[in-house]
């Protein structure tokens, strides 16, 4: 689970984000923080403001782009959400963590963020006014970790997050580097390159990729990639036409239960001579790693999964 750090207008402080990047649009406990705000103007292009319930925005995020779900309750343009006495524009968001539904209002909001060259990062930071965003109360944050007061969609919505950014290549392209550690952090890339890794800056980490094809889901707004095969110590599991869908929720790589079984069955096998433990939930399978009191690293094998090249998937998608 990845935490993106923003700052957001006009308050001069920071703020957790939960990265999504299955959200159709993003949202976060700013309640309090536009009705406090006072705006002269309803011109004004960077104030932190809720949407009307007139305008073209509502209505379509209601009909294509809000979440979907049989305990969402119906949305009108009444709400019980404290906001202004006008028309407002009432959506349902789902909490990802413990997959609750409630209500937000759709809202105008502005946010700045860390920028850099690829390489350099810069001493000053990149501003921009998210149009589509929704404010929620503080309790439909429950379950998350702590400290985090929102949702960051980086779907391929366009409500979400990228398409705020100007410049097109922003739009189409972003780079999620994952932390190794708790103590570490992440990185998120805007745009298609350079990625330069601090403190070792000299490796341009894009030539350490490898590439797969996206496929289209047209009933998601997340990324879905094909998968050829599962190889664990040279024996593989078949799975081709099969699609994956990334996330950044879940906490555990989840598998069909054929598969599934597969999979442990061969992990069991390859790892025979590793004395096994007391199994933890949700795992079934579980190996001992401590001899005495050294800290010992386990010889046990890669799990591969083998994706497809652009060539092979017109073969996967047929």
């Amino acid at each position: 689970m990845e935490i993106a750090v923003f700052s957001y207008y006009p308050a001069a402080m920071y703020k957790n984000f939960l990265i999504d990047i299955d959200s159709p649009f993003s949202w976060h406990d700013c309640t309090v923080d536009w009705n406090g705000w006072i705006y002269e103007s309803t011109n004004c292009f960077d104030c932190t403001h809720p949407a009307s319930c007139e305008e073209h925005t509502c209505t379509d995020v209601r009909a294509s782009y809000s979440y979907e779900s049989p305990s969402c309750p119906p949305v009108t343009n009444s709400s019980t959400l404290p906001g202004s006495e006008d028309c407002i524009c009432p959506v349902n968001v789902m909490n990802p963590v413990n997959g609750t539904c409630g209500q937000a209002l759709h809202n105008y909001d502005s946010f700045t963020f860390s920028g850099t060259d690829g390489k350099n990062p810069f001493s000053y930071y990149s501003f921009v006014t998210h149009r589509t965003a929704a404010c929620v109360t503080s309790s439909m944050l429950e379950s998350f970790p702590a400290n985090v007061s929102g949702v960051i969609a980086f779907s391929t919505s366009p409500y979400a997050f990228p398409t705020s950014l100007l410049k097109e290549t922003y739009i189409r392209t972003f780079a999620l580097c994952l932390p190794s550690s708790l103590s570490a952090h992440g990185v998120m890339f805007f745009g298609t390159g350079a990625y330069y890794l601090l403190p070792n800056s000299d490796v341009d980490v894009r030539s350490l990729l490898s590439y797969t094809p996206l496929v289209n889901h047209p009933d998601s707004f997340g990324y879905f990639i094909g998968v050829k095969s599962i190889v664990v110590k040279g024996r593989s599991i078949n799975v081709l036409n099969s699609t994956t869908k990334l996330s950044t929720i879940e906490a555990y790589t989840i598998l069909r239960a054929d598969i599934h079984k597969q999979v442990v069955h061969m992990f069991s096998v390859a790892t025979m001579g590793i004395l096994r433990a007391r199994p933890v939930a949700p795992f079934a399978l579980c190996l001992k790693y401590r001899i005495g009191h050294s800290l010992v690293r386990l010889q046990v094998p890669d799990i591969v999964f083998e994706t497809p090249r652009w060539e092979e998937m017109e073969n996967i998608l047929t």
